[in-house]
């Protein structure tokens, strides 16, 4: 009994001794474990101070990158360098350091020519971009074109940058800006047309910006900027803009250039203009357009301001200064010729000059005698319709031919013509009209009373010359040339 009651004392005793050895293990463990963890926690929010401390500087110097205005930032990026120029656009010009922004044609659809004015004497940039490739305001490098740059003869403290985009693609939007690192201008939009037989284009005559009005009330910017605009809104992808000549009033004001170019309408437009007397002295037209295939057939000829030509969609467009008056033979002549020869398969040939050879108006007659000696030319290499300004009237001939009528037009529309049907466009701003005396060669002619604009519809077999009345839209005439 007594040795039963011994074995269970011992027993009791190995049971507590056992369960108290387990339970401070079970301390020891939970202890350890919560060491750990704490030595993990702290790691991590060591770590997250660490992060916390280094974040801010960082982000600073970010901010910093960003901070100028007008200059471009330049990063790397996995298909190449890009350009981030300011998040501004359809802004004028004038609100940077540049001026006298201007698009031309170039030598053939595919091409634009820009020329811009500058503070910056380094080399300018056109930066022009797909607008579906665009991120922000932000270009690719490899999108861009430098441009000619040198000192402004006509402006001081100036320079002139022209350049020459190629490669674009018809049907396209495209985003651009001009300048270079010293400063960029607002972000334009600029869409090409359809590259197809079938196109149209705007044809204007004499803005002359700044001269003398019939009305001195009259608005005569923003009657010219009504005219661009309708031209963009009313005719819908118009391939450029033709002008006739008379750019400005006074040739050597560039604050006349300055009223003809600062429109925003004109920031998404080529520009196709032609010297005309008003705009003839100096290098100021020469400067402020750049133009294609400029007319180098006279070494001393200064070839920023005379002929050029250039081609859209197989349709050849002859651009010729008739303001010297003399050596049509040696000189326009050959220039007429070398082009046409570029061109052997033109389907249509436009020729555009300033002085009409069949004039209305009293005191240009003499240029018109002058003026027609340049006809035979234009007919030997098949000139379908010639546009002209100068008159401030709106005229439209008969078929003429060895500047007599060769085919009288009756209605609006002739087919298969022998000769040349010639348009002389009146003031797309209004600024005055003459007085029509009568004319045997037109059909038309006479002051319209209204700012003015053509449409020009272009297919393989016709071309339509729509003539609107900007102030409303109205139509003012129409003719179309056929082709069978």
């Amino acid at each position: 009994m007594k040795k039963n009651r011994l074995m269970a004392i011992i027993l009791c005793f190995i049971l507590l001794f056992t369960a108290g050895c387990s339970k401070k293990a079970e301390v020891s463990d939970t202890q350890e474990n919560t060491e750990v963890q704490q030595t993990e926690e702290n790691q991590a929010e060591d770590t997250q101070q660490q992060e916390v401390e280094v974040s801010p500087s960082q982000s600073q110097d970010v901010s910093k990158e960003g901070t100028s205005e007008n200059v471009s930032q330049t990063s790397e990026v996995g298909s190449g360098e890009i350009i981030t120029v300011p998040n501004v656009s359809n802004e004028s010009l004038e609100t940077t350091g540049m001026k006298y922004l201007s698009i031309e044609v170039g030598t053939s659809e595919t091409e634009r020519n820009f020329v811009w004015y500058s503070k910056s004497a380094n080399e300018g940039t056109v930066l022009m971009q797909e607008a579906s490739s665009m991120e922000m305001n932000t270009f690719y490098a490899s999108n861009a074109t430098t441009a000619k740059t040198k000192e402004s003869s006509t402006e001081n403290g100036y320079y002139v940058n022209k350049a020459t985009v190629a490669n674009l693609k018809a049907n396209t939007t495209y985003y651009y800006v001009v300048g270079n690192s010293d400063g960029w201008s607002p972000i334009y939009t600029y869409k090409t047309s359809s590259f197809d037989t079938s196109f149209s284009f705007a044809a204007i005559g004499d803005p002359e910006i700044g001269i003398g009005t019939d009305d001195e009330g009259l608005d005569q910017v923003g009657i010219f900027d009504n005219t661009i605009n309708q031209i963009n809104e009313q005719i819908q992808d118009v391939a450029f803009l033709l002008s006739t000549g008379d750019q400005v009033g006074i040739n050597d004001s560039n604050d006349d250039y300055a009223s003809l170019l600062s429109h925003l309408g004109l920031y998404s437009l080529a520009f196709a203009p032609t010297i005309g007397n008003h705009d003839v002295g100096g290098n100021y037209f020469g400067e402020h357009f750049n133009l294609p295939n400029m007319n180098k057939i006279k070494p001393d000829a200064d070839v920023t301001n005379d002929d050029y030509y250039f081609s859209y969609n197989g349709v050849l467009f002859l651009m010729i200064n008739t303001n010297n008056g003399s050596d049509f033979d040696d000189y326009h002549k050959k220039f007429i010729e070398e082009a046409s020869a570029q061109y052997p398969d033109a389907k249509w040939k436009v020729a555009v000059f300033h002085q009409p050879p069949y004039s209305s108006v009293a005191k240009n007659l003499d240029d018109a005698a002058a003026v027609q000696e340049l006809t035979p030319f234009l007919e030997d290499i098949g000139v379908d319709v010639v546009f002209n300004g100068h008159d401030q009237l709106y005229t439209r001939t008969n078929v003429m031919k060895g500047n007599t009528i060769s085919q009288k037009v009756s209605g609006n529309s002739v087919t298969n013509p022998d000769g040349i049907v010639y348009f002389t466009l009146s003031s797309s701003s209004g600024n005055l009209f003459h007085e029509a005396i009568g004319n045997a060669s037109a059909v038309i002619s006479e002051a319209p009373g209204h700012p003015q604009a053509s449409r020009v519809d272009v297919t393989a077999t016709s071309l339509k010359v729509t003539t609107y009345n900007t102030d409303s839209w109205e139509v003012y005439d129409e003719f179309e040339i056929i082709k069978q």
